[in-house]
């Protein structure tokens, strides 16, 4: 091996090092930013959490008519419009949560109705078509491009063809196959003709 050759060679070494120990940081410098984006994750959901917990806490005071709005402000450190602001949030969100709760059992029964086959109305019920497009759970991405195109109800959806979804802004061929398989969970498919008088639509 001459002069020349050995040079390559430890430059060749050198190189091979350099980049093994480059390699090492670089993971260790994505584990510690991984470390600390997860703590930070973790504490702002906990103060949410926490968050969550109080507000149910003053709703339940004052449902007990024991207390004031302005009592409850001094005792939690907020302000009298502050507490009732909490008050009313907390308010919209259990009645949403009650009508979410309704809304699911009867999706579980039509869900059940179409897997049994049991369905004498049309071939995909007549209150499934009706419903908006957000009882089916699809990502809010999916959601947002589908009433973009102002496709608000199943009905509207299954009658929808491939490529006419294809052209709405932003609904990709990815988007597409999400849409085909939740609709393929509920037994139904693009492309459907359906009676639009008999369901309203």
């Amino acid at each position: 091996m001459n002069k020349i050759e050995k040079l390559e060679r430890e430059r060749t070494d050198l190189k091979n090092k350099y980049y093994e120990e480059t390699k090492a940081i670089t993971e260790k410098i994505k584990h510690a930013q991984w470390v600390k984006r997860k703590a930070s994750l973790d504490a702002r959901e906990k103060k949410k959490l926490l968050g969550v917990k109080r507000d149910e806490q003053i709703k339940e005071e004052y449902d007990r008519g024991e207390i004031t709005h302005k009592k409850l402000g001094a005792k939690y450190n907020l302000s009298g419009s502050r507490v009732r602001c909490i008050i009313q949030a907390v308010e919209r969100r259990q009645r949403a949560q009650r009508v979410w709760k309704q809304k699911r059992k009867e999706i579980r029964g039509l869900k059940k109705e179409l897997q049994d086959g049991n369905n004498d109305t049309t071939p995909f019920g007549n209150q499934l078509v009706t419903y908006d497009i957000y009882f089916l759970n699809m990502n809010v991405r999916t959601s947002n491009c589908l009433k973009g195109v102002e496709i608000y109800t199943i009905g509207s959806l299954i009658q929808k063809s491939e490529r006419e979804l294809l052209r709405a802004p932003n609904l990709g061929r990815k988007t597409l196959n999400d849409i085909k398989y939740t609709l393929d969970d509920w037994g139904l498919k693009l492309n459907t003709k359906i009676n639009r008088e008999e369901i309203g639509l």
